[in-house]
């Protein structure tokens, strides 16, 4: 009967450590952390240079599409399914980059830029992977690339470069997105001091991290660096060395109401110069383009097509985006395809 007299010693201790806890208080009250997650679109990762990532095989039909979508493939990407399989004759481009590649705002995945310019180019002979999620910078791009774009062996990579890609982190939607736990563990979160108090004080199950988003948000920081898109761009000419792939980089313009500009770092946006990505990018022997020439010519056949009411103007930002300046509407994708096509076509 030692078992007996073991297992209800151990009862009684844990009994009397729980009011313990509960009186001592060192552990916060349950009503402060916010459980859920499971209707985004968007799950953790391991790799901390990315952060957060698309989940596998989501399925929506009232999708919000910034945090839900309509549909991603098996590989966790905002597109229809793609095989590894290099036997196909067809030439394979992957499509780098962030909520613009994606398509935040753009419910219906093929009106996404990659899904016209697949069109554009003829999806008899060529394919395009979506390789867009939102918020990342450059660096977690080409991560991306590494550890899940090879294996399709693209001959073609074009990156979709914004103004947000400056700054040297992926985006807020890390900090809103929790940990997935077994349904037993939450429990036990919710109900238990002592097992609340463990679970923040040793960060078990990533409890304390979700408790306190910005250390996530310091650990993707830190792991990204200081210096995102030069060490993007490195990363990225030695991976297209190492796997035979002719890399580009596009340059999205920012919309106002009055004007399509290059995508500079808002404090440095009445800059003249050339952009800080070109000359990183040139550094290492990658070719850029800037679409804004696109744009601009077809704004103005745009505008000339149109009659507008007296005093009301037609505006590059409504025109070709969603309405932030950023995203694009689908006549800005549709716009960004042919321009990407003919710039891969020359």
């Amino acid at each position: 009967m030692k078992w007996l007299a073991s297992l209800t010693s151990l009862i009684v201790t844990l009994f009397l450590a729980e009011h313990l806890v509960r009186w001592v208080r060192p552990a916060p009250s349950v009503f402060r952390f916010l459980l859920g997650g499971k209707e985004s679109a968007y799950q953790l990762s391991s790799n901390p240079v990315l952060g957060y990532e698309l989940k596998s095989n989501v399925r929506s039909d009232t999708p919000d599409c910034h945090h839900t979508f309509d549909y991603t493939n098996a590989l966790g990407q905002r597109d229809r399914e793609r095989s590894p399989d290099t036997t196909s004759d067809k030439k394979r481009i992957i499509l780098l980059g962030d909520s613009v590649v994606a398509g935040h705002g753009i419910c219906k995945m093929e009106n996404t830029i990659s899904q016209q310019l697949e069109r554009v180019l003829d999806p008899e002979t060529t394919e395009v992977l979506n390789f867009g999620i939102g918020g990342y910078c450059t660096r977690a791009e080409v991560e991306l690339l590494k550890t899940k774009g090879l294996q399709f062996r693209p001959q073609e990579v074009a990156v979709l470069f914004v103004n947000n890609d400056y700054i040297n982190s992926n985006g807020s939607i890390l900090g809103q997105i929790k940990a997935q736990r077994p349904k037993w563990l939450e429990y036990a979160f919710r109900k238990s001091h002592i097992v609340r108090w463990l679970c923040l004080q040793y960060d078990i199950a990533d409890f304390r991290k979700d408790f306190d988003p910005k250390q996530r948000s310091a650990a993707n920081q830190n792991a990204l660096g200081d210096s995102n898109i030069a060490d993007g761009m490195e990363l990225l000419s030695k991976l297209a060395t190492e796997n035979n792939f002719k890399v580009q980089v596009f340059l999205w313009p920012y919309f106002t109401d009055g004007a399509i500009e290059e995508p500079r770092p808002i404090e440095n946006r009445s800059d003249t110069g050339p952009l800080l990505v070109e000359t990183l990018a040139q550094q290492h022997g990658i070719q850029t383009h800037r679409l804004s020439p696109f744009f601009i010519e077809d704004f103005e056949k745009f505008k000339a097509s149109r009659t507008t009411k007296p005093g009301k103007r037609i505006s590059p930002r409504w025109t070709y985006t969603i309405g932030d300046g950023i995203h694009p509407s689908e006549r800005g994708a549709e716009t960004a395809a042919r321009a990407i096509a003919a710039l891969l076509r020359s």
